[in-house]
C-alpha cells in the first residue's frame, strides 16, 4: 500500500491531475472452494485514489489503505466486465 500511494502521489505530480487509476494484480482465491484447487486464479482491480495537492503523504495513504481494501472486498468482479 505504501508503494501505491508513492506512486499515486507521483504520478499525480507527474501529470498535473488529483485523480489517479492504478490497476493491480489480486490473488482471487478468497473463496473456500478454490483454496485445495491449483490453477490461475488472478484478477485485477483498479484503484482509484484523488490526490489532493495540499495533501500529505500519510493522508494519501491512509485513502490509499481504505481504497485497497474496499477493492479486495469486490475482487471478484471480472475486470473485463468492470472496463466495458
Amino acid at each position: 500500500m505504501v508503494l501505491q500511494a508513492a506512486l499515486s502521489v507521483w504520478l499525480a505530480r507527474l501529470g498535473g491531475t488529483r485523480d489517479i487509476v492504478v490497476a493491480t494484480p489480486v490473488a482471487g482465491r478468497d473463496l473456500a472452494e478454490v483454496e485445495p484447487l491449483i490453477g490461475f486464479f488472478l484478477n485485477t482491480v483498479l484503484l482509484r485514489t484523488p490526490v489532493a495537492p495540499d495533501a500529505s503523504f500519510e493522508q494519501v495513504l491512509a485513502l490509499s489503505k481504505e481504497i485497497a481494501l474496499q477493492a479486495l472486498e469486490h475482487q471478484q468482479y471480472p475486470f473485463e466486465q468492470l472496463i466495458e
